[in-house]
């Protein structure tokens, strides 16, 4: 069944045309750039007003994949994939060391392989599930290190924790656990490797910030700060309990002998769950936060079941409470596959939709002459292969630091990621109607519900709107693939036009 769900979906993934979640747009348009230019991380005051909110590899493997022929979308989803399996066999392999009994060492890699969050974004382009197949390379490595305490082992860890820090800067809670259990055993080495580690990344870090002029650190780090928000947060916590909470009774089953074993999946846990709550509830954040989150449970779980003697006592009918752990495990299975099949159906109904969203914008796209803002994404991959400005740079509010602006108070909120982007540069082409073309998922000039409703809602700041209001006028609304469509704007009258009849008004009167 595992097997089953995995083919079904990247059956769908090779199938669909259009992206399946907006935030693979983006990476998909910055990767065309990035080939189209040789530039990947650009300056936030000046057009294109864009954010590589990433590190590169994933970036530099997709344009690798589009160089050979690769769509954009195909060359993410295919590297995300690759990824997927693998975890899967990561999994196998890792459990092979820390688990003998066979049962319970493919439990734990079913219970990975099941896991409908893994194959719903396993099967987009973006860069989460990588970064955590090269941190379980990372622990799988080390398992072998604490096996039979080969350096190599200890080195190949430290190469792969850094190709997972610069996949995505979050894949911090496996080179987290791998340093706080090695302290536990080897203090000295513990200090090296993580110095080693560290200084390495540091450097590659510090190099890339200045070979970009301090653009990289501007992308990757400040305009990635955003608020919490309680509504996220909830969401989040609301789909861990019902997907997660039975892994979690199993982990908690032998999260006692885990302490007293020092073992290793269960720091990764620890560290997963800390990262977890650190960057999930952020406005912008999405189910993926909860990957590697769900991957550490299932281990733990597989472990869990080989610690307690679980197949044992459940093959020779012991009838005491561990065997109802069946119990967990079996809901595990029925919720997992009923949400890849709700999701395997979302993306096969939305298609079509996409498909016809495309073909009433596309003319709209070809005719316009500049710059165009649009917070539906996947039109400008297909038609402009280009993205002129973000609605991330503006959309919600973002707490500005303290010495953004002097003239702030300390936790006040302005427009811009961390006062990062000037937001003026946009507005007045807005207010000059210089913008040949807006798209958003709302009316103007209507009561605003959606933007009262939906907290971080993609659309522009406030003063972006009024100037819209006083400048443009609404000429289409194209049936979307998301909230109620797309609302299309264009200026009442184009700077040229406008230049031509006060030209004429001048010369009737002189005559």
């Amino acid at each position: 069944m595992a097997a089953l769900a995995g083919i079904l979906q990247m059956g769908v993934m090779l199938w669909a045309r259009h992206e399946i979640t907006p935030a693979e747009t983006l990476v998909a348009l910055h990767s065309v750039m990035f080939s189209r230019t040789g530039q990947l991380y650009y300056d936030l005051n000046h057009y294109p007003f864009i954010v590589s909110p990433y590190m590169p590899l994933f970036y530099v493997a997709s344009v690798g994949l589009e160089r050979l022929g690769a769509p954009p979308f195909a060359a993410g989803r295919l590297l995300s994939a690759l990824a997927t399996i693998g975890i899967i066999a990561l999994a196998r392999s890792l459990l092979g060391i820390c688990v003998s009994n066979r049962y319970a060492r493919w439990t734990g890699t079913l219970l990975v392989a099941i896991t409908a969050n893994l194959w719903a974004w396993g099967t987009v382009g973006q860069v989460d599930v990588a970064g955590v197949m090269f941190s379980l390379a990372a622990l799988y490595q080390y398992a072998r290190y604490r096996q039979d305490a080969r350096p190599s082992a200890l080195a190949w860890a430290g190469l792969w924790l850094l190709t997972g820090l610069f996949c995505k800067q979050t894949m911090i809670a496996a080179p987290a656990a791998i340093v706080l259990t090695l302290a536990r055993t080897n203090r000295r080495r513990a200090f090296w490797f993580a110095l080693a580690v560290a200084g390495i990344a540091l450097c590659g870090v510090l190099a890339l910030n200045g070979f970009t002029a301090g653009r990289f650190f501007d992308n990757t780090v400040r305009a990635n700060i955003n608020p919490l928000s309680v509504t996220k947060v909830r969401m989040q916590l609301e789909y861990l309990a019902m997907v997660g909470g039975s892994l979690m009774a199993i982990a908690a089953a032998g999260a006692r002998y885990g302490w007293r074993d020092r073992e290793p999946l269960y720091v990764y846990l620890l560290t997963a769950a800390g990262v977890f709550a650190l960057t999930a509830g952020k406005i912008g954040a999405d189910l993926n936060y909860q990957v590697e989150l769900l991957l550490a449970l299932a281990l733990c779980a597989g472990w869990t079941l080989d610690r307690i003697e679980f197949f044992p006592r459940l093959f020779r009918g012991d009838r005491s409470a561990i065997t109802l752990l069946q119990l967990p495990l079996l809901l595990y299975v029925v919720v997992n596959l009923g949400i890849a099949a709700k999701n395997l159906a979302a993306r096969v109904a939305i298609e079509p939709v996409h498909r016809q969203e495309l073909a009433a914008l596309r003319p709209l796209l070809e005719n316009a002459r500049g710059p165009v803002i649009s917070m539906q994404l996947d039109p400008l991959l297909h038609v402009l292969g280009r993205v002129d400005a973000e609605h991330e740079l503006y959309a919600a509010p973002r707490y500005r630091a303290p010495w953004a602006d002097s003239r702030l108070p300390p936790g006040s909120v302005a427009v811009g990621k961390d006062g990062l982007s000037d937001p003026e540069p946009i507005r007045r082409d807005l207010e000059e109607g210089r913008i040949p073309l807006v798209i958003l998922y709302e009316d103007i000039f209507g009561p605003q519900l959606l933007t009262a409703a939906i907290e971080d809602l993609p659309t522009l700041p406030k003063a972006h709107l009024d100037a819209m209001r006083k400048r443009y006028r609404l000429v289409r609304r194209v049936p979307g693939s998301l909230l109620d469509g797309d609302f299309v704007y264009a200026p009442i009258e184009s700077p040229a036009s406008a230049a031509d009849e006060r030209k004429d008004i001048k010369q009737e009167k002189t005559l």
